[in-house]
């Protein structure tokens, strides 16, 4: 999946322009562009992990290169500090992939949640 600059997700650019994701697997060959709906499916599921912060997904696209004033990003910054907020995020994150990619068999949606969680998902900071 190719990265996609979120401060970048509202340009005009953006709509027009998809982004190819990786072909590795067979399964994953139904995924193959970002839309402009896909990138504002991308927004809602980053503001949602940022909602347990009470931070606005507008605030963070406003920081000069995602850093903070204290120098950290904010990826590294805020985190999900107990597994029921990661599995809100999760149980949210599948109910948009099954909404926007009907398609999609169960294990396919699986897979694409795997790819958000790793490339767009905060870090777990508790111990299971």
């Amino acid at each position: 999946m190719e990265l996609v600059d979120i401060s970048d997700l509202g340009s005009e650019a953006e709509r027009r322009e998809s982004s190819s994701l990786s072909e590795g697997t067979k399964d994953m060959k139904k995924i193959k562009k970002l839309s402009y709906n896909d990138l504002e499916f991308i927004r809602r599921v980053i503001q949602k992990e940022l909602d347990f912060h009470g931070v606005k997904f507008e605030d963070i696209q406003a920081l000069p290169d995602g850093m903070l004033p204290d120098g950290s990003y904010w990826f590294h910054y805020y985190t999900f500090n107990t597994p029921e907020q990661h599995e809100e995020w999760k149980k949210y994150t599948m109910d948009e992939i099954k909404n926007c990619r009907e398609r999609l068999n169960k294990k396919q949606q699986e897979q694409l949640f795997s790819m958000l969680d790793l490339t767009y998902g905060l870090r777990l900071n508790y111990k299971s």
